[in-house]
């Protein structure tokens, strides 16, 4: 079985700390695994990219590397950004009958290009929500093509647009049984992502005063971009005084991995309708529990009272607060290793393939098979 993997050109992975970007970790992941298991993987990223798999730069420097990027208007960064998905599209589009499944996570040009590669079965990973006009219109140009198949990363995301060809619903794993985690935790709650209003920062520090409990946010402010700088600096900073409320910028993924384990609960008082959300099972997998709002994936994420509290309004969210000791951590670690392993991701997706090989008219019929214990 080969596979083409394409996520972006703006970054490589690992990238840098400051920077985040869901698509890339959980892909980084998943490609990993394929290829552990006999899997031959070509993954289209910009230079510098690490992997397992064939990396195929085609020299592409990664765009948020650009002189000066941080100074261009959006809708510069947004063109380039287009212009260079186009670039590494174009090239799995040249080769793509070298290849048995398109396995492409970035939403916008991934319909037009699975238009070039009839003959092969292009799967498309949504990672974010389907609600906006432009996602939609977008669906309606392509609805009719019978090669672009779809993988949501929660049911819930599937409201967004419930008449796509989906194959399957695909949590995203992480390598549980090699992270740390404790059944002793500090006094301290963490809140870790990016502090923009969708992420509830703002509701974060508000439950924390409320509820008389230690907060820390971590994770980037994005101060280069007007809206966000505004938000920090007037719903966050002005709160910020280095001990109740503390803000420790971002970190590695070394020091999460330190700081989730002490950590007596994660708060996530989500103001969208959140797809997935890896930052949850980072915590569970740490053995902490999550307390967050009824919005978008949680309730499946999540097991109400048990690997945290999912609850309607910010009254209900105090009081989550107080009762988070009930919460068992040695089930939250348990539920962490059994739903949201890598293993299980690896698993799910090569299921996915398989059914599209072998459904798949032009395939050649001396196309291996794999599954989890190799070649059959």
């Amino acid at each position: 079985m080969r596979v083409a993997q394409f996520v972006t050109a703006d970054l490589p992975f690992p990238y840098p700390v400051g920077q985040v970007f869901a698509s890339l970790d959980t892909t980084a992941l998943l490609t990993d695994g394929l290829v552990r298991h006999g899997v031959e993987v070509d993954w289209f990223a910009a230079e510098g990219t690490k992997s397992l798999a064939k990396v195929k730069t085609l020299d592409i420097e990664p765009l948020r590397f650009i002189k000066d990027w941080e100074t261009f208007p959006q809708s510069k960064k947004n063109y380039i950004s287009v212009l260079y998905g186009a670039a590494f599209l174009s090239e799995i589009a040249s080769k793509y009958e070298q290849y048995d499944v398109i396995h492409i996570h970035t939403f916008f040009l991934a319909l037009a290009f699975a238009k070039l590669m009839p003959k092969r079965p292009v799967l498309l990973t949504l990672h974010d929500p389907l609600m906006s006009s432009v996602v939609q219109r977008n669906f309606n140009l392509f609805k009719d093509l019978k090669n672009l198949h779809y993988v949501s990363i929660s049911n819930n995301q599937r409201l967004g647009r419930t008449d796509l060809n989906y194959q399957a619903t695909i949590y995203h794993g992480l390598n549980v049984s090699q992270l740390p985690w404790s059944d002793s935790p500090e006094d301290r709650w963490v809140f870790v992502g990016r502090v923009v209003q969708d992420k509830g920062a703002h509701i974060a520090v508000r439950i924390a005063q409320k509820a008389k409990i230690k907060l820390d946010i971590i994770g980037p402010n994005y101060l280069d971009e007007e809206v966000n700088s505004k938000y920090f600096n007037e719903q966050i900073k002005p709160h910020v005084d280095g001990n109740n409320i503390r803000y420790l910028g971002p970190k590695t993924r070394q020091e999460l991995n330190d700081i989730y384990p002490k950590a007596k609960g994660f708060l996530f008082p989500l103001q969208w309708e959140e797809p997935f959300g890896l930052t949850v099972i980072e915590a569970m997998s740490a053995g902490t529990p999550t307390v967050t709002f009824k919005r978008g994936s949680m309730p499946e994420i999540i097991e109400n009272g048990k690997t945290g509290y999912v609850v309607e309004n910010e009254e209900e969210m105090v009081v989550a607060v107080s009762n988070i000791s009930k919460i068992s951590r040695d089930y939250c670690r348990q539920q962490a290793l059994e739903r949201f392993s890598a293993e299980r991701v690896v698993s799910d997706y090569l299921t996915v393939y398989n059914k599209l090989i072998s459904s798949n008219p032009f395939s050649s019929p001396s196309r291996s098979r794999f599954n989890l214990f190799g070649r059959r």
